[in-house]
């Protein structure tokens, strides 16, 4: 063999190791959040089927050193792996990794485009034939359920906790939030804690829920106010398919 051809066959073997190596690492950083998530089912599981405002694995709650860096180690990872999911080229592939390994529970015909950012999967229920649109953020933390053939438009961010603002220590607070079906939450919105969408309603671009959305109205501004009423003879359900790249 000449230089040139040792050369060559030297970087193919080095390019398919650091491809092993990144399928190794990202199979670790799988394992990592299955085995965290699997402890906090079974805690979550034992509290009474309510949701747990103030986790008991956080940062903040570990009494050493060390559990605080692997509680580090693991949020790291959490949200590496979330930005990672979220950008596969695959909407088939991405909706199979939500379901086994951030375990949301996922209906059928549900659409997920690109971009989504979850916190606490296992909280988060997705009814049949919703569509969640390009970069929303999804904050299972405090119990998040979705209804059925509901519209999620892009940049959606919908929050169970939120910090205390007269806590001595800032600490978070918050509650569940249910929409229910066929409610379309329009793009660059704001659902804040202890908020229900109601079935039907519509919550206008840009605007910020801080409040119950009643059933087939319509809300817009900061904080959202009712501005409309929506025909109630609604009986559309989306088919969940999207474009096979996204």
């Amino acid at each position: 063999m000449s230089a040139i051809d040792i050369f060559v066959f030297a970087i193919a073997v080095l390019i398919a190791s650091l491809i092993v190596l990144k399928i190794l690492v990202y199979f670790l950083f799988a394992l990592t959040i299955l085995f965290f998530d699997c402890i906090k089912i079974r805690r979550y599981k034992k509290s009474n089927g309510e949701a747990e405002i103030n986790e008991k694995l956080t940062v903040e709650n570990c009494s050493s050193k060390i559990k605080k860096l692997i509680m580090r180690y693991y949020n790291g990872v959490y949200k590496f792996m979330v930005k990672k999911v979220a950008h596969i080229p695959s909407h088939s592939i991405r909706k199979f990794l939500y379901r086994h390994l951030f375990r949301v529970k996922i209906g059928k015909r549900v659409t997920i485009y690109h971009g989504l950012e979850i916190r606490c999967g296992f909280k988060i229920s997705i009814g049949e034939g919703t569509i969640i649109g390009d970069n929303c953020i999804l904050d299972g933390r405090g119990g998040l359920e979705f209804g059925k053939n509901i519209n999620l438009s892009s940049d959606v961010c919908i929050w169970t906790m939120q910090h205390s603002i007269n806590d001595e220590d800032f600490c978070g607070s918050g509650g569940k939030v249910i929409v229910k079906d066929r409610a379309w939450i329009s793009s660059n919105t704001t659902v804040l804690p202890n908020v229900c969408v109601g079935e039907g309603a519509v919550l206008a671009s840009g605007a910020v829920a801080t409040k119950n959305l009643e059933d087939y109205k319509v809300y817009g501004g900061i904080p959202a106010k009712e501005i409309g009423v929506r025909n109630s003879n609604l009986s559309y359900e989306f088919d969940g398919k999207p474009c096979w790249y996204l």
